[in-house]
């Protein structure tokens, strides 16, 4: 018999993280100003992040786009805008995030999450091995990025002084 492991609380907090960012992605694609569709009906969010691919985005998609660079682009910033927005809730919005993309249909895109002072988490794939098998491993794999990008920020924030010397 094999013995059920049981979580612990930092991998439940991950988890329970990354689904929230999940959630925001999934509110993106299928949302009322969804990028890449205004079919009620379709699940964008799946076509997108859960079903592998050969091509930088879904083969529909390229085919009824003139620019696909720019949807290279939209696939990824629904994700990490979604993980801004994440930690933007979380720890407050005293510090500018940005997001930023070099997109590449056919090389890796590079993606930054970044306050003005401190990069938070650098991503590079290519667009076609953006997707996750299940919803579990994008969770997991986006409450990783979201940890590591929040000690990041929590970090720079500890390391900030007035000109007085102290911790602001």
């Amino acid at each position: 018999m094999s013995e059920h492991v049981r979580p612990s609380f930092e991998e439940e907090r991950r988890l329970a993280v990354g689904q929230a960012v999940l959630e925001r992605v999934r509110g993106r694609a299928n949302g009322e100003f969804a990028s890449f569709g205004d079919d009620e009906h379709r699940d964008y969010f799946t076509d997108l992040y859960l079903t592998s691919r050969e091509t930088a985005v879904p083969q529909d998609f390229a085919e009824e786009s003139f620019d696909l660079n720019r949807d290279v682009k939209l696939v990824f910033a629904q994700v990490f805008d979604g993980l801004a927005d994440e930690i933007r809730e979380r720890h407050g919005r005293d510090d500018s995030l940005w997001v930023l993309i070099d997109a590449a249909v056919d090389d890796t895109t590079l993606t930054v999450l970044c306050t003005d002072r401190t990069v938070l988490l650098l991503h590079g794939t290519k667009p076609w091995n953006f997707w996750w098998a299940d919803e579990s491993a994008m969770a997991d794999e986006l409450g990783g990025w979201y940890e590591t990008a929040a000690a990041q920020l929590l970090g720079e924030r500890q390391r900030r002084t007035t000109i007085y010397g102290k911790t602001t």
